[in-house]
């Protein structure tokens, strides 16, 4: 059969991939199974975190230079054919965006929030393989339920977030979040046993999922209004 029915497109017309991107697809995709290889040890958890990133790396650069919405139709698969004219667009438009965050308080105050939060709290995540290792001398079936707790909270902390938001407001419901992830971080140091560390990771993810969830509700609800009508954000000319 020559073709798709009713009308499709022929197998014959389908393009080529390149044979370059086809080989930045299988790197990235060793490097990912190389990535969940050190994950599952605390020992090496480091390692496979590089392996992600690097694979994580190829593959979107891979993808933005060869299937971005501003290559020409006929370049799909090649690293020439930029239209200049929609790349020029996109630019523009994110840097109304990154205007507008600049120009809007309550925006900038809860951008700034998340930042400093997802920086300090990026701390448990990145230290759980060591404490795991060095402190409780654990092996990667440990490692693997500190990071089920984590989930577990995770999932909890959704289930109620949502009615905490609406009775005290997002700002509360992040500042509190935030205070007992912070909280938690003192027995996560001092823990010697895996009760102890299992409970701290519980509440940690559920105050990381409510802190996020919180702040991306205020951002939502702050400036959305203003952010469809501002010149440029609605696809709309300003004049």
């Amino acid at each position: 059969m020559d073709g798709w029915p009713d009308g499709g497109i022929s197998m014959h017309e389908v393009a080529p991939i390149n044979p370059w991107v086809a080989l930045a697809y299988l790197a990235s995709g060793i490097l990912f199974i190389l990535a969940l290889r050190g994950l599952s040890s605390p020992a090496s958890s480091r390692r496979g975190n590089r392996f992600g990133m690097i694979g994580m790396t190829i593959a979107v650069v891979t993808t933005l230079i060869t299937q971005a919405p501003w290559k020409s139709g006929d370049a799909a698969n090649s690293y020439v054919g930029i239209d200049v004219t929609a790349m020029a667009e996109i630019l523009g438009a994110i840097a109304i965006g990154i205007g507008y965050c600049a120009r809007s308080s309550p925006l900038r105050r809860v951008l700034t929030r998340g930042f400093a939060f997802g920086i300090a709290g990026a701390a448990f995540s990145a230290l759980l393989p060591s404490l795991v290792r060095d402190r409780l001398h654990g092996t990667e079936i440990i490692y693997g339920l500190c990071l089920a707790a984590f989930g577990a909270g995770s999932i909890f902390a959704a289930l109620w977030v949502g009615e905490a938001r609406k009775r005290w407001g997002s700002d509360r419901v992040v500042s509190i979040a935030s205070l007992v992830f912070a909280a938690a971080m003192v027995p996560a140091a001092t823990a010697l046993t895996l009760p102890p560390l299992l409970a701290t990771a519980f509440v940690a993810g559920a105050a990381w999922v409510s802190t996020w969830a919180a702040a991306c509700q205020s951002i939502r609800q702050s400036p959305s209004a203003r952010w469809r009508s501002a010149p440029g954000c609605s696809g709309r000319s300003p004049i």
